[in-house]
């Protein structure tokens, strides 16, 4: 075998039982302290770029919190705060990434005054949601 093909064998070596190690570590290291907060609240104008998604049918409960979030917001008329939906446990982070990169996520630049989010059409009102996620950290090591 030569030099070339030996080295790659083991940076793929080294790679894999990483990556397996940071697997086993992330199932067992108790990822209930990850929590996610799914928020919404009721727009007057949507951004010009912005895609907008009909919720008419309540597609959007099947992402967990989103479809709460929405109509708790249109039922109270929330406008000036948010209304969220907190999630804990495990596999609460990657609600973040759904919003953000499978549905059609609006990112605000810093001098308008729309939200990132996503802009859903839900009875007659518009809703932009978003998400937020973060872990707890019980201790630190110095």
């Amino acid at each position: 075998m030569n030099r070339d093909l030996r080295d790659l064998l083991f940076s793929l070596g080294i790679i894999v039982t990483t990556a397996a190690y940071g697997l086993a570590r992330r199932r067992t290291s108790g990822d209930a302290d990850a929590v996610t907060s799914v928020a919404a609240r009721v727009v007057e104008d949507v951004p010009a770029r912005a895609t907008v998604l009909y919720d008419g049918d309540g597609i959007l409960d099947g992402v967990p919190g989103v479809g709460a979030a929405i109509r708790r917001a249109v039922d109270r008329d929330v406008r000036d705060e948010w209304e969220a939906v907190d999630l804990s446990g495990r596999d609460t982070l990657e609600l973040v990434d759904v919003l953000q990169h499978d549905l059609p996520y609006y990112v605000s630049s810093g001098d308008e005054p729309h939200e990132s989010g996503v802009y859903v059409k839900y009875g007659g009102a518009t809703v932009v949601v978003t998400a937020v996620g973060y872990e707890r950290v019980d201790s630190l090591s110095y």
